[in-house]
């Protein structure tokens, strides 16, 4: 089971990255928080679109279900994945 991003990426991610930057700046992260790492977490992030592609060919010999969430999450006030990422990659959504 894997619990992840949405396979296109997180309109969050910059608000994560900015953050990171914050706290690298300020000190306060031993270590540092990585936010190269974060801003591949974007929404149309090329290293995220490889990564479903490749994923999509490899899973091709397994049955594979998606569940995705249905009730807005607090503190959001929205849902946060939405079924269509799993139709981009040929998945079932349960």
């Amino acid at each position: 089971m894997f619990f992840g991003t949405p396979h296109q990426g997180s309109e969050t991610a910059p608000m994560g990255e900015l953050f990171g930057n914050i706290v690298n700046a300020a000190g306060f992260a031993l270590p540092p928080v990585r936010t190269k790492l974060i801003s591949m977490l974007r929404q149309n992030s090329p290293e995220l679109k490889k990564i479903a592609d490749e994923f999509a060919e490899r899973s091709k010999k397994f049955q594979i279900m998606s569940f995705y969430e249905t009730e807005i999450l607090r503190p959001l006030g929205r849902v946060v994945c939405i079924c269509g990422s799993c139709e981009q990659m040929q998945l079932l959504c349960v």
